[in-house]
């Protein structure tokens, strides 16, 4: 069974042209690293929005700027994981180089909360109802982002829309080349 980690980044504010949520195999690594699941979930709790105005890309990337954005730390499935290669590189904010064309585009279609007496577009809040890309695991049909030395991706917001915040998270493991 693969090694698996989890990586979530909490309360991400969007921003036009902004590295949401990111991860880089960077050169030197010996690793190979499979991106299975992604999750975009709607906290915007007690903030005004405009969440059909959020558009979001899912986007392949070669580089990131050393020291720009924050740092993520992924967590284990098992505690008994092996360590993640040190040049396999989590961030949010960060700026990229080498982007790709869109591999997904993603449109936000609620405005509203999660809450009792809400209107049913807002289900996307929930966890299983806010995946944004999922190939399963054991597929025979689908592969998942396979993320070689020197290649990652990102999740960028493509729009101006500056409230609110939301959580993002990945689902990925690392494997020797």
């Amino acid at each position: 069974m693969a090694e698996t980690w989890q990586l979530n980044a909490r309360e991400i504010a969007p921003g036009n042209g902004k590295s949401m949520l990111g991860i880089l195999n960077g050169a030197g690594s010996g690793k190979v690293i499979r991106v299975y699941r992604m999750w975009m979930l709607n906290n915007f709790i007690g903030v005004p929005y405009s969440w059909d105005r959020l558009n979001l890309e899912i986007r392949a990337i070669t580089g990131l700027t050393v020291g720009s954005g924050a740092a993520v730390t992924p967590v284990k499935h098992d505690t008994a994981n092996a360590a993640l290669d040190a040049n396999v590189v989590m961030f949010t904010g960060g700026t990229v180089s080498g982007e790709s064309a869109t591999l997904i585009r993603l449109l936000g279609w609620s405005e509203n909360e999660l809450t009792v007496g809400a209107s049913i577009d807002a289900v996307e809040a929930l966890i299983p109802l806010g995946v944004i890309w999922d190939t399963g695991y054991g597929s025979t049909v689908l592969q998942p982002l396979t993320l070689r030395e020197g290649e990652g991706v990102h999740i960028k917001c493509t729009t101006d829309l500056t409230v609110g915040t939301m959580d993002i998270r990945m689902e990925f493991t690392q494997s020797s080349s």
